[in-house]
């Protein structure tokens, strides 16, 4: 495989597995998150931050489904 292509492929798969998506609901630990795809997903996320409305945040996809990692300063 060539070197463009390795970072083509390299690229891809890390779009697959990362989204940025903007809070619309906080619910006790899982946000309600619509991601720049369009899609709204109710997820869980890590406790180092306190969420609100409207922040906009990373997710990743885990062997257990989607988690939001944290807002994006």
């Amino acid at each position: 495989m060539s070197l463009p292509h390795a970072i083509a492929a390299c690229v891809e798969q890390t779009a697959e597995h990362f989204r940025v998506g903007t809070v619309s609901a906080v619910v006790g630990a899982k946000l309600t998150v619509l991601t720049s795809g369009g899609a709204s997903l109710t997820i869980p996320r890590l406790a180092t931050w306190t969420p609100a409305t409207n922040d906009v945040v990373v997710i990743a996809m885990t062997p257990a489904g989607w988690v939001a990692l944290g807002k994006i300063a």
